[in-house]
């Protein structure tokens, strides 16, 4: 619990890649929900063993840290509210 997963760092952080993203979670049957937090997005899963921290990163996370059981903080940036709502998106389709 508590672990924090860095990203390698970038000069920039680009938008990220929603499907990248999605399959670094696990895939969207793994994604229970998803909550925009100022620069974070909270996301509940089914197994977080599925997860991919590296992936995360290359999707354009600067990095995560599991906080419970079944929930994984993304560390997102400023834009954390734009990324849920393309996720969001994305588990609708």
């Amino acid at each position: 619990r508590g672990a924090l997963h860095s990203a390698p760092q970038h000069p920039a952080y680009p938008a990220p890649d929603v499907s990248r993203l999605l399959a670094a979670l696990g895939g969207s049957a793994n994604v229970r929900g998803i909550e925009a937090r100022s620069t974070r997005l909270i996301v509940d899963l089914a197994n977080p063993e599925k997860t991919d921290a590296a992936a995360l990163g290359a999707a354009g996370a600067r990095g995560s840290v599991t906080t419970g059981p079944n929930r994984l903080h993304v560390i997102a940036g400023p834009d954390a509210a734009t990324w849920a709502e393309g996720l969001r998106s994305s588990l609708r389709k």
